[in-house]
């Protein structure tokens, strides 16, 4: 699945290109996402809760907490770096907090370099 999420990556309009899908428990889709320029009162809500009011811009994995409809089990994370290689995805606090308020269980994600991290929740 770490693969898709790379191919969703590809479809950010960043020169950092993050990208986000959540899978129910038997690894069913159920939303995509990418960072992005538009803001959302969700990305702002759990940025301000972190104390960085100024993070209101949309990131993958939030985007795709927006989308997410039915019950999310694994969210998967991926970057790729502006030198075309694989990066550290790793979801920061604003993400994490919005990942555990919306009941996610397992995060997957890319460290730099192209192996794969999870952290179970």
């Amino acid at each position: 699945m770490i693969e898709k999420t790379l191919g969703v990556a590809m479809t950010s309009q960043h020169d950092i290109k993050m990208g986000c899908i959540i899978t129910d428990r038997k690894g069913r889709v159920l939303a995509t996402g990418v960072n992005s320029r538009k803001s959302h009162p969700m990305q702002s809500r759990f940025a301000k809760q972190c104390g960085r009011d100024d993070k209101i811009f949309l990131h993958a994995e939030i985007s795709a907490l927006i989308r997410c409809r039915g019950e999310g089990h694994t969210l998967y994370v991926g970057r790729w770096r502006k030198d075309g290689a694989i990066g550290l995805a790793r979801p920061c606090p604003i993400c994490f907090g919005a990942i555990i308020d919306a009941g996610i269980r397992q995060v997957v994600y890319t460290e730099t370099g192209g192996t794969v991290s999870v952290i179970s929740l």
